[in-house]
């Protein structure tokens, strides 16, 4: 019964420890920084990685419909050659979509089927990218939203009004 107990607690002991050492930086959700948050996403479109792109989204109140469009667009640019990872504040984005002769991002709630969506974290600025498709034909600049919780970076995106 003695080597029981001492397994028991020696289990115990292991599962503590392992919930109180930190996780690798790559596993780690969201991000310390914006230039960490490019790196990473870069990494990701790199490796076609979902699972590590998951980890930079911020995925609260989403509808399952939302991620999974989300996804497929990761997916897809995944494809393209993206490079020129850059963190824009929300002036400069406006500024950038301005000189391309685009409108500034909307970044009010949205009505979809019937449905308010806001972003769900305060968007606090853009990570900025160029893309060119493996065949090179088409080409352009994107940027998805940031917002902070708890300290980290995440991407933004939209939800249901809570």
């Amino acid at each position: 019964m003695s080597n029981v107990r001492f397994i028991l607690v020696a289990f115990i002991a292991a599962l503590i420890l392992s919930s109180s050492t930190p996780l690798h930086a790559a596993d780690l959700a969201g991000a310390a920084s914006p230039t960490e948050l490019g790196r990473r996403y870069s990494e990701a479109l790199a490796r076609k990685d979902l699972n590590a792109y998951g980890l930079l989204v911020c995925w609260d109140r989403v509808l399952p419909r939302e991620r999974k469009s989300l996804e497929s667009g990761f997916t897809s640019q995944a494809s393209d050659n993206v490079t020129d990872f850059r963190f824009l504040t929300l002036e400069q984005m406006d500024q950038e979509a301005q000189k391309a002769g685009a409108m500034a991002p909307i970044r009010k709630p949205v009505q979809r089927d019937g449905i308010s969506l806001d972003h769900n974290l305060p968007i606090i600025g853009y990570l900025a990218y160029h893309f060119r498709s493996q065949d090179g034909k088409v080409q352009g600049n994107a940027a998805v939203p940031l917002g902070m919780r708890d300290g980290r970076y995440f991407i933004t995106t939209r939800a249901p009004l809570p």
